[in-house]
């Protein structure tokens, strides 16, 4: 319950029983919290890799099998997933408040420092590759 994002009030809702029962069985079993917040970590980690990965774009290998008379044919299809700057504009104003805070600059000059900065990220994973986007 605690790696699907409950927190202590919600899984003792769940469980049925008293904050007071889950305090004991926390005081006999010491490794009780740590489990539960090594969960609470594990899915805090795995959002953040899926929201920097969408922010910044990445790359998808695609291999699909098809049954052909003369035999198996392969397919790999390489696509490009280009960032997204509502993930960027997201990430920068959690991670980097100071510097990307809205106050400090209006909606419009931010989306568009994101999006230039989109667009870079995407030339250069573009340069990267090599430009090869193709069926191969």
């Amino acid at each position: 319950m605690a790696r699907d994002g409950l927190g202590y009030e919600e899984i003792v809702k769940k469980l049925g029983i008293s904050k007071r029962k889950i305090n004991n069985l926390i005081k006999q079993d010491e490794t009780l919290e740590k489990e539960i917040e090594f969960s609470k970590l594990l899915t805090d980690y795995a959002v953040e890799d899926a929201l920097l990965k969408k922010a910044l774009g990445s790359t998808s290998v695609e291999t699909k099998e098809t049954q052909k008379s003369t035999g198996v044919e392969s397919i790999t299809v390489t696509k490009e997933i280009p960032s997204d700057t509502a993930a960027l504009k997201f990430w920068l104003e959690h991670r980097c408040p100071e510097r990307w805070a809205e106050k400090s600059e209006t909606n419009q000059a931010i989306d568009e420092r994101l999006e230039k900065i989109s667009q870079e990220i995407s030339n250069q994973a573009l340069n990267d590759v090599g430009g090869d986007n193709e069926i191969q």
